[in-house]
């Protein structure tokens, strides 16, 4: 979308963040990344604000960090062969077994966009890339034959493979990646795990054949996040390229502000209570922090 955004496509990603539950101290900030995002990149409206603020829901990410996900994707999205969209499309498909195998946002997002580089579909990926989590999670569990064989593909003992997946899991996954690289026989090999399942099978071999590129993708993804730079960088470059500049924005921010605290809540407050936290906000309170963090 074209630089500024008006106020009032700003006051719907306000709205969107508000009915998915971002709470009132992080609102504005969700809505000026939200804003930028939809600069910078194809994640855009009320779609790409469902899209990160569902992500955020299942990986259990604090809202504060909503930022360093944009910056995550941002950088991702500038050196794969992907769109943002669909690296947030994927992860949030990823995200819920993420969660549950101690995966971080940018560990998710890295393998995300590694995938959807390699040609898998965000629909099938995603989950089958989780559910091949999930099997390793029970194997370490159970501690039987199934850790054994989980480990001796990653080139590790049973109790190796289970510390580093209890503490690493992401670490550990990308061992075992490497390690399946040497197999004889690829599909026999994950046969032997018990990842039998078509869709399960495409996703593993696309990371085992693409291991440089999955490590890679993740390591950059955790050093965006960190650096949580990539995001102002990309929208300061977009907002460049065309005649307006921050500051026009800025005013668009501010003026949402104001119909913010006016008009918009009052009316979707009934539909989600979560949203009426907001309204303890004063317009020109949440035009006081804009203006801090524009200035």
């Amino acid at each position: 979308g074209a630089i500024p955004q008006t106020a009032t496509e700003l006051n719907e990603l306000a709205a969107a963040g508000g009915q998915l539950g971002i709470s009132q101290e992080n609102i504005i900030d969700f809505t000026e990344v939200m804003a930028q995002m939809g600069s910078a990149t194809n994640l855009v409206g009320e779609e790409g604000a469902a899209t990160l603020a569902r992500f955020m829901n299942v990986m259990g990410t604090s809202q504060g960090e909503i930022r360093n996900i944009g910056s995550a994707i941002v950088d991702l999205g500038n050196h794969s062969a992907t769109t943002e969209s669909e690296i947030a499309e994927m992860a949030l498909r990823m995200g819920k077994y993420g969660s549950s195998v101690r995966m971080s946002a940018a560990d998710v997002l890295g393998y995300s966009a590694a995938l959807s580089s390699l040609g898998i579909e965000a629909q099938m990926g995603g989950s089958a890339i989780g559910r091949t989590w999930l099997s390793i999670e029970t194997a370490v569990a159970s501690g039987g034959e199934g850790l054994t064989k989980f480990a001796k593909y990653s080139g590790k003992s049973a109790e190796e493979f289970k510390e580093q997946w209890n503490t690493d899991s992401s670490g550990a996954f990308n061992g075992l990646l490497k390690g399946l690289q040497s197999a004889e026989n690829l599909t026999v090999a994950l046969d032997d795990l018990g990842i039998n399942n078509t869709q399960d099978i495409q996703a593993m071999m696309a990371l085992v054949n693409g291991y440089d590129l999955v490590t890679e993708s993740v390591n950059r993804s955790n050093t965006a996040y960190k650096e949580n730079t990539a995001l102002q960088e990309e929208f300061d470059r977009k907002a460049e390229t065309t005649a307006s500049q921050l500051s026009v924005t800025k005013n668009n921010i501010v003026e949402a502000a104001r119909s913010i605290g006016e008009t918009m809540l009052p009316s979707i407050k009934d539909m989600c209570p979560g949203v009426s936290m907001i309204l303890h906000f004063t317009p020109f309170q949440i035009i006081d922090v804009v203006e801090a963090r524009t200035v």
